[in-house]
């Protein structure tokens, strides 16, 4: 090794989006060197908690970088010392350890030295969130539904597709098993694979389809049925107010009706299922937080009445999110969305549900020392 490389943050600062950080990189030469310059970089890496034995996927940025003008150094010289000061963008994810993923920040210094190797160094930083952390606007479509047919005819749609299919699927079969006869039983146990291939996927398909129809009667059935939130934008610590109105025809009782709060984390790997096929968007998601709210608890159950033959539900309910809440929401390929799910159930099996999407802003820092 022609050198070594240390990253020395200035002590006793305190890290955090929105901030800087300072510190300086030491070079101490071995032998007579040339640095032609010196590149210091702050990097985040995320990374995907490992789900198979598949390689780990992460996904790396550059967020800031700075870059030093080159000296001579030699040995029995004082170290060289090259001070830095790099910003952390808002709207990042601070040092983050959870279920799904991680965050990690990382201080990165190469040496450019003439005539030879490159030499890095590494240096781990902790990242504390901003304390006093800006409103963010949502980015554009995030209140859209992740399916692109959703609602009572998308259910209707689906349905008829995933028949469609089943039925492509077992008359391939047919015209296969009754079209030209195999040359040999070689050639016979060479098909099977294939009749069982499109036989399993035939029963998926019809399976899907029936799932969609009964799902679709289901909204027929409680047609009206709706539910709003507002303001869908929050902070934690404030309230937003639920409001759902249930509608049904059929000659049945509420037998429940419920509302979660449901904060996910989610990760959108570029992954490789088969070194043949070019690399494709994997969605990874799982619950970080969830809390239940019965809309039929107390007096409000007093409020489901029939008129005209017509089961009539309407009801508000303030929604208090929890000052402690440290995952506020965020687009890209990793980042947490929040959501209410709302679910009202008859007795006699029929169910409406659906997903009312948040924006869950920052919490000021002030909140969480109260909540802690």
């Amino acid at each position: 090794m022609d050198a070594f490389v240390g990253i020395y943050p200035e002590e006793g600062q305190r890290v955090h989006l929105g901030g800087e950080v300072a510190g300086r990189v030491e070079v101490e030469a071995y032998r007579p060197l040339e640095l032609s310059r010196v590149e210091v970089s702050l990097v985040r890496r995320a990374k995907l908690k490992r789900l198979s034995e598949g390689l780990p996927v992460a996904e790396v940025a550059t967020v800031a970088k700075e870059t030093l003008p080159g000296l001579r150094h030699a040995p029995g010289q004082p170290p060289l010392q090259a001070p830095f000061r790099l910003a952390l963008p808002d709207g990042e994810i601070p040092t983050y350890t959870g279920p799904l993923f991680d965050v990690v920040w990382e201080i990165h210094a190469r040496i450019y030295i003439k005539g030879r190797r490159d030499i890095t160094a590494v240096e781990t930083l902790h990242v504390d969130p901003n304390p006093h952390p800006p409103l963010r606007p949502p980015p554009a479509g995030w209140d859209a539904p992740r399916e692109v047919l959703h609602g009572t005819w998308g259910e209707a749609m689906k349905g008829f597709i995933g028949l469609a299919f089943a039925i492509i699927c077992f008359v391939g079969i047919w015209v296969m098993w009754t079209g030209k006869p195999a040359d040999s039983f070689f050639h016979s146990l060479m098909r099977a694979p294939l009749y069982l291939g499109m036989g399993l996927l035939g029963v998926i398909c019809l399976l899907a389809a029936l799932v969609s129809a009964v799902t679709f009667v289901h909204r027929v059935r409680m047609r009206g049925t709706r539910a709003t939130v507002d303001p869908k934008i929050v902070r934690p610590g404030e309230t937003t107010y639920l409001s759902i109105h249930v509608r049904s025809l059929r000659d049945a009782q509420l037998a429940r009706c419920e509302a979660k709060l449901i904060g996910k984390a989610f990760f959108r790997a570029r992954q490789k299922n088969e070194t043949t096929r070019p690399a494709e968007d994997v969605w990874h998601e799982k619950t970080i937080f969830e809390q239940r709210y019965d809309l039929l608890a107390g007096q409000r159950r007093r409020a489901v009445r029939r008129e005209a033959g017509m089961l009539i539900f309407d009801t508000d309910l303030p929604i208090n999110l929890p000052r402690g809440i440290r995952w506020p929401s965020r687009g890209g390929r990793f980042g947490f969305t929040w959501s209410l799910e709302v679910l009202a159930a008859l007795d006699d099996g029929t169910e409406w549900s659906e997903t009312l999407p948040l924006w869950v802003q920052p919490a000021e820092r002030a909140g969480l020392a109260a909540a802690s």
